[in-house]
């Protein structure tokens, strides 16, 4: 399948997507990338320490204090280390309040949680990835053929210094060893720059940031191979070329200029807007629905309008075995992190269970973020990991309703009406005016003022003025007390021209217009006659209608053709 890179420049930022044939796999931009804190380095303060956790928090100077575990300490004057077997010393005899600390995050922040942070530095280069004050050397999972994997760790060994691990990346079994000893001196060339900034800071300060986007994405993206990497400037060719030049230089030949909005020819905005949904369709016709909660992502899998052709075993087997390919493609996509629990729909036998969990395992290992599938669980789940290492797609582009506050749901008309009864009769009784102006949403002042208005004024022995407004939104009540009516003009109006009204077809009522709702508040609405007589065909109990003018006691409508307003 051929894999694209797109780099696109305009509108003061580049962004980058990753296509897999025509599907988007990855996408990042300049803007929030410059928000990306995996990888800095700080120079910290300890702020606290918490024996109970084993941990403490580590003030970066970001806001929120960084958690440092146990098991990521290690100080390198001393040479102690508190994770791993064996015998390890209290964590309040190796730190101590206000102690300086130099630390790199490993996971960035969510919610109201800071980041976590590690004293085991590492710096990824093109070929190896540096560990000062480690001696292990250890070679990338992927490179699985012995000889290959022997070939590269005697290399590492030639040109690593005592005292500094590594890890050999993928990649470096197509480098010679000329390459592979540039890369490690870059590196440590970069571990003293940050050493000697160290030693002329004050905590906290940040000491070390990674690449821009351009280079550092290149970096570890070009690890596999790539067919194409597509420009829209001829300034971006030129930096793209010369970053692919210094990494992979026989792939510079692939970088290719191509004029005009390459994300809308390639589709990438549509692809992008779809994986902020819920649902994922797949392409038999059966879906996913994709829901992340703070705890763990939930996935479940759904035939919906595929039905098969043989029998339920079969159907059930093909919608999983696509959706398996297709979660994999979306937990990259939306960079999904932490437990993922996957609710495949049941099968018959073992056999297409098997065939549902390699194809799954096939897929994840193209993923360069550390994904494991952890099997299936009692309950018929598929547990999946996948390492945590920035903010999901929704974390970076997407904020919390300001209406429903991040509940996903508002609530219903019905139940607005209750809670609205409740706060008005208390609003009610301790006011000391005689009346009240209500400002509601237009749908939910209907049904208060038809059901329950009357009983509240009774029980309240006040004077209660539903003003039924459009703009308003549905959980929202505003009201103020009044001592006196006049001059309230249009103001004390239940409804408002160009709101819509539900409400039951009753009577006709004269030669050229008839009656929607015999009293609502004392207002009479009307609508023309022939569409009322029309309506009144359809056998329907409700109706829509759009107010078209409106004065004091009468009101004029439209029925309109659909049913589109909740009821």
């Amino acid at each position: 399948m051929e894999r694209t890179i797109i780099i696109q420049s305009g509108f003061g930022e580049t962004g980058l997507a990753v296509l897999e044939g025509d599907k988007l796999m990855e996408f990042h931009t300049e803007k929030l990338y410059q928000e990306k804190m995996l990888g800095n380095i700080y120079l910290g303060k300890i702020a606290n320490i918490l024996p109970g956790m084993q941990a403490a928090f580590v003030d970066i100077g970001l806001g929120k204090n960084a958690l440092l575990h146990s098991e990521d300490i290690i100080l390198e004057k001393e040479g102690i280390s508190l994770g791993g077997k064996g015998r390890k010393p209290a964590l309040l005899d190796v730190l101590k309040e206000g102690q300086e600390i130099l630390v790199q995050i490993t996971k960035e922040g969510s919610g109201a949680k800071g980041p976590r942070v590690t004293t085991r530095i590492s710096l990824p280069g093109r070929f190896i990835v540096l560990m000062p004050n480690h001696d292990h050397v250890f070679i990338s999972r992927r490179i699985v053929d012995e000889e290959e994997r022997t070939r590269v760790r005697e290399m590492a060994l030639k040109y690593k210094k005592p005292g500094n691990g590594v890890i050999v990346r993928t990649v470096a079994k197509e480098a010679n060893p000329e390459e592979l000893e540039v890369d490690f001196l870059a590196m440590e060339e970069l571990w003293v720059k940050i050493q000697a900034k160290k030693t002329n800071t004050t905590a906290p300060a940040l000491l070390h940031h990674d690449l821009d986007l351009v280079p550092a994405l290149l970096r570890d993206l070009l690890s596999t191979e790539v067919d194409r990497i597509l420009v829209n400037t001829i300034p971006l060719k030129e930096l793209v070329s010369s970053v692919v030049e210094a990494l992979a230089p026989h792939l510079k030949k692939r970088v290719v200029y191509q004029q005009g909005n390459l994300f809308d020819l390639y589709k990438v905005p549509t692809q992008l807007n779809l994986a902020f949904q819920k649902r994922t369709w797949l392409k038999c016709g059966g879906y996913l629905v994709i829901d992340a909660t703070e705890a763990l992502t939930a996935i479940d899998v759904n035939t919906g309008r595929y039905v098969g052709s043989k029998n339920l075993g079969e159907t059930a087997f093909k919608v999983n075995m696509e959706a398996a390919t297709e979660i994999a493609r979306q937990l990259r996509l939306r960079s999904v992190g932490g437990m993922v629990v996957i609710d495949f729909i049941p099968m018959p036998n073992d056999e297409q269970w098997e065939a549902v969990l390699t194809e799954l395992e096939l897929q994840v290992k193209k993923d360069p973020t550390k994904t494991q599938v952890l099997g299936l669980t009692r309950l018929g789940l598929v547990e999946i990991s996948r390492k945590k290492t920035r903010k999901s797609l929704t974390g970076l582009w997407m904020r919390s309703c300001p209406y429903c506050q991040g509940r996903g749901k508002l609530m219903s008309l019905q139940g607005m009406v209750g809670q609205i009864r409740e706060q008005l009769y208390a609003i009610a009784t301790r006011v000391p005016a005689p009346a009240l102006l209500v400002t509601l949403n237009s749908q939910v002042a209907i049904l208060v003022i038809a059901g329950t208005l009357a009983m509240l004024e009774q029980q309240t022995g006040k004077k209660i003025i539903i003003s039924g407004r459009d703009c308003i939104h549905r959980e929202t009540v505003e009201w103020e007390p009044l001592y006196s009516l006049e001059g309230l003009g249009e103001r004390s109006l239940p409804l408002e021209k160009g709101q819509i009204v539900n409400w039951r077809l009753q009577a006709v009522n004269g030669p050229d217009f008839t009656g929607l709702v015999g009293d609502l508040a004392g207002y009479q609405i009307k609508i023309p006659l022939k569409e009322a007589e029309l309506a009144k065909q359809k056998d329907k109990q409700d109706f829509y209608f759009e107010i078209v003018a409106i004065s004091f006691g009468d009101v004029e409508g439209r029925l309109l053709p659909e049913d589109n307003i909740e009821k």
